[in-house]
């Protein structure tokens, strides 16, 4: 497993079934309520197939680039205070996955 820290506050750990995404809440007056990805816009065979948070698993399945807007139940948010954890898996063939933008 590879792990590639950009800032203190986002880290990907990369795994040949797929990538985990580590969020930090560093801001003690923020609450995460949601996540919200973009996934198509570079290449859409390099979306993956499916995003998880907290155990929940949402598919992708495209036709062009997309929003995928996952929010979270307040159980979820409670755990959230410092952490989060994203994992997506890899597109069968590929060793990459590409998300545009997430918010």
């Amino acid at each position: 497993m590879e792990e590639l820290c950009v800032n203190s506050a986002v880290c990907w750990r990369l795994q040949t079934s797929g990538f985990s995404l580590e969020v930090s809440n560093t801001g003690g007056g923020t609450v995460m309520v949601g996540v919200r990805v973009l996934v198509g816009s570079q290449a859409l065979e390099r979306a993956p197939s499916y995003i998880e948070v907290f155990g929940r698993s949402t598919h992708v399945t495209l036709t062009r680039a997309r929003w995928y807007d996952l929010p979270f139940t307040r159980d979820e948010s409670l755990l959230a205070d410092k952490k989060l954890t994203i994992f997506c898996e890899s597109p069968s063939g590929f060793a990459v996955n590409i998300f545009a933008l997430m918010e």
